[in-house]
């Protein structure tokens, strides 16, 4: 499991990126499909050692993209979600933190509600309307202007942030 907090993650400030637009053929008036969308330039994104981060228009989400490092060649990814506070809450296994989820991580075992025990975000670049971010085996589509869908070799997420639920695929 890839450890978020301490001296590294403590800095990362994760805000989200927001699609305001939409595509014809999605189905969901004003929102995007990741067939749909335009790839964005990777290296807008990078914030260095291969790390990238994105935020949504709404501000309230965004992810860390972490290919490889040192301590963990397999690629991984942190997403900030204003999820529900009224969830039942989740025990961080590394810092006994219990609090409800509010972000989303794709690891090599799997995807995961979590507390990012980091307890700050990263702004980052603005993820568009209707555009993708890929990053190796990373990707990130901004749907619409709360919500988004990434993937990873584990699985993949889907955020509504209308309804602020999140529907995981491994």
């Amino acid at each position: 499991m890839v450890r978020w907090g301490g001296a590294a993650g403590a800095g990362l400030v994760l805000v989200a990126g927001i699609l305001v637009g939409g595509c014809a053929n999605s189905g969901t008036p004003g929102v995007a499909t990741a067939a749909e969308a335009v790839q964005v330039d990777p290296a807008e994104y990078a914030i260095g050692d291969g790390k990238h981060v994105f935020h949504l228009v709404s501000g309230a989400a965004g992810c860390w993209f972490n290919p490889n490092q040192a301590d963990n060649q397999a690629p991984h990814m942190l997403c900030d979600l204003p999820l529900p506070k009224s969830d039942p809450p989740i025990v961080d296994p590394q810092t006994g933190v219990r609090a409800p989820a509010d972000a989303i991580v794709i690891e090599p075992d799997g995807v995961h509600k979590v507390v990012n025990v980091a307890g700050a975000f990263i702004t980052g670049q603005l993820l568009p309307p209707g555009s993708t971010l890929t990053v190796g085996e990373l990707s990130c589509t901004a749907l619409d202007g709360k919500s988004m869908s990434c993937r990873g070799p584990a699985g993949s997420f889907s955020f509504d942030g209308s309804t602020a639920e999140v529907s995981i695929r491994e």
